[in-house]
């Protein structure tokens, strides 16, 4: 993969996980705190965790160049 196309996909994962993490700070004022709201964040924050081992992983470990 082009190093180009690589870091504009990078860039997206990052610009997703800073938008969703946002959006989900900025709905915890408005929730009422029942069971399934705090089942709902958790789940929120579960998602942004697995996107962003996987953006860090693919950080740390570029593709090798002669492939």
């Amino acid at each position: 993969m082009d190093n180009q196309v690589r870091g504009i996909m990078l860039g997206l994962g990052v610009a997703f996980v800073v938008l969703f993490f946002g959006l989900t700070l900025a709905s915890l004022p408005s929730a009422e705190l029942n069971f399934a709201s705090i089942l709902t964040f958790g789940l929120s924050f579960l998602v942004l965790g697995a996107v962003l081992a996987g953006l860090i992983g693919a950080i740390r470990n570029p593709p090798d160049e002669d492939e």
